[in-house]
């Protein structure tokens, strides 16, 4: 993943399951003092884009197994949508410091 521009005040979607990544997500997110929004796998593609809409996050992080879901709820959005699952090897970057790093997972 490329160095994100991710500052205070910026609202950033998670899209996941179980997986560890959200928890990187979420705190690298509040380590640059931007929010996150939560969308739970279980609402209808219809129910996530209007709560994208409603919160205008400046990226939807998600894994990639829900990549397509969400590509479909915010077809009518313009948001980027990072989707990996487990290899995580960039920074979400605040000013000119990379405030949080993403590491993969050891098995």
């Amino acid at each position: 993943m490329a160095a994100k521009n991710i500052s205070k005040g910026d609202r950033v979607a998670l899209f996941y399951g179980c997986e560890i990544e959200a928890f990187e997500v979420i705190f690298a997110t509040l380590r640059a003092g931007a929010a996150f929004v939560p969308l739970s796998p279980l609402l209808a593609p219809d129910a996530l884009g209007a709560m994208v809409s409603d919160c205008e996050p400046k990226y939807v992080f998600c894994s990639e197994r829900f990549e397509a879901i969400i590509q479909m709820a915010c077809k009518d959005h313009d948001v980027p949508i990072i989707a990996k699952s487990g290899e995580y090897a960039g920074f979400i970057r605040c000013g000119d410091d990379y405030t949080a790093s993403f590491a993969p997972v050891a098995p």
